[in-house]
């Protein structure tokens, strides 16, 4: 659901991203942090998750033997019974350490930590922190580094190298990766028979495929941004002044997760190599045409709505009132739940660019201030890098960055039908595509001032006047880390 709260970083007030959900959500989902199935398993197993809302849930009634230490887990309260079968394990090969998990909402979340990391608060031990924010947190000293709590071996082969990458800071292990997203091109296949509009080559109903099926989808057939500009203008009908069937939608509209491959594809970056300005970046020749591009979505072509927030824009496509929608694969059991008939295409690039996809979720990292330091980098490490990881994983659904867990999916036979194989697309591109968001310790103002610029843009401001603007705001907060 769409969060409304407001997280503040080092007395900035911020508005953090939504992933996936994967530091942030608009008001917000998770920053990079996916949706589990609803319907699904998974998802009727999250969807009785305790409440937690600051209550504490201990993992303590599988352990085999007292607690002689408790480690306390500043997590989100969703989580709640999905982490229950990881934490038994773990209690089970470490006797005499106990897992208190201390839930919070979202927003919540990160006003605690804020809150209580700023108090050098020593009662808690492992933090769980949004991909954007680990470089913020690292900054504002919340976070002990990793360094000996994986050995090489593990660091080379446990994640693919962009979940890994992220949760890198100075050359130091900050943070481990939880979880992961991906995202992609949804298409009503009816509208399109109806129209008379050839759809892109997808993943459907009724088809079984293989991975060798997905590197020729994802490498050959991959629809361009100008195809679907062009297919929606089709596909957008009005009457009476009134649009009925949208063309296209983006399922986060102005959010930097989603929208950071329009400027990649087209060879730009959105922060300078040393991260110290987005001068002659954001507001440079490629992110001048993707943000003219994007504009035209709204304000040219009209073929995307003003003025809907996500989550509303999932329910467009879900009630057929959207052809095309680029999210996430926490959408597929609400789509298929809806009744509608849908296929699965991979993310689009622009012509002649680079294929980027969003990526990133949510990640652990040891409390500074934690008495217990060495037993938090063990329930991190089995969490994220063990058998932990796969029972997270069968328990939650969220996407995994680990890579025993994606050769699982990659050799799963569930995987190779619809809309399940849309995990084995994902699985392509973990490994080929994926780019997390900037780092830097500034993100969240970063994030926050460029949702605002392309909110502006999709409102029918000048994209260039709008960029230059976020120029503007931004560089003043990188200035802060040089």
């Amino acid at each position: 659901m769409e969060r409304s709260h407001m997280a503040t970083i080092d007395g900035a007030r911020t508005r953090p991203p939504i992933r996936g959900r994967s530091a942030a959500s608009r008001g917000v989902a998770a920053v990079g942090a996916p949706r589990p199935r609803p319907g699904s398993r998974i998802v009727r197993m999250a969807a009785a998750s305790l409440a937690l809302a600051g209550l504490a849930l201990t993992g303590t009634a599988a352990a085999q033997a007292p607690c002689t230490t408790t480690l306390d887990y500043l997590t989100l309260s969703e989580f709640g019974s999905g982490m229950q079968p990881v934490i038994q394990a773990f209690e089970k090969q470490h006797p005499g350490v106990c897992v208190k998990m201390e839930g919070y909402s979202f927003g919540d979340l990160f006003q605690t930590t804020q809150v209580r990391m700023r108090a050098h608060d020593s009662g808690i031990d492992v933090l769980l922190v949004d991909q954007p924010v680990v470089s913020a947190y690292t900054a504002l000293g919340y976070l002990s580094p990793l360094d000996g709590t994986f050995t090489d071996a593990q660091l080379a082969n446990t994640w693919v190298r962009p979940a890994i990458d992220a949760g890198r800071v100075n050359g130091h292990l900050m943070a481990a990766p939880q979880d992961s997203s991906i995202q992609l091109l949804y298409y009503n296949r009816a509208l399109f028979e109806k129209a008379g509009v050839t759809p892109p080559a997808g993943l459907v109903p009724g088809k079984t495929v293989s991975y060798a099926d997905i590197a020729t989808l994802a490498t050959q057939q991959r629809w361009t941004w100008e195809q679907v500009v062009g297919a929606a203008r089709q596909l957008t009908t009005r009457s009476d002044g009134t649009t009925r069937t949208w063309g296209f939608t983006f399922g986060q509209p102005d959010e930097l997760y989603q929208l950071q491959p329009l400027g990649l594809s087209l060879g730009g970056t959105i922060l300078s190599a040393d991260g110290t300005t987005v001068d002659g970046y954001l507001n440079g020749p490629a992110w001048r045409k993707a943000a003219a591009w994007y504009g035209d979505l709204f304000n040219g072509s009209k073929v995307s709505p003003k003025g809907v927030p996500y989550p509303q824009t999932a329910d467009l496509f879900a009630e057929g009132k959207a052809a095309l929608y680029a999210g996430g694969a926490w959408q597929l059991g609400k789509f298929k739940s809806s009744g509608i008939d849908f296929g699965i295409a991979p993310y689009p690039a622009f012509a002649g660019g680079t294929v980027a996809t969003p990526t990133g979720g949510w990640y652990l990292g040891v409390a500074a201030y934690s008495k217990h330091k060495a037993a938090a980098a063990a329930f991190i490490r089995f969490l994220t890098a063990e058998q932990g990881a796969a029972l997270w994983f069968r328990s939650y659904g969220h996407f995994p960055p680990q890579q025993s867990v994606l050769d699982t999916i990659r050799s799963g036979k569930a995987y190779t039908v619809f809309p399940d194989d849309a995990y084995l697309l994902g699985v392509y591109q973990s490994r080929t595509t994926a780019v997390v968001r900037p780092k830097t310790p500034a993100y969240l103002q970063l994030h926050n001032i460029f949702d605002s610029a392309f909110s502006d843009i999709r409102n029918g401001a000048d994209p260039r006047q709008a960029l230059d603007g976020a120029v503007k705001q931004i560089d003043p907060y990188l200035k802060r880390f040089r």
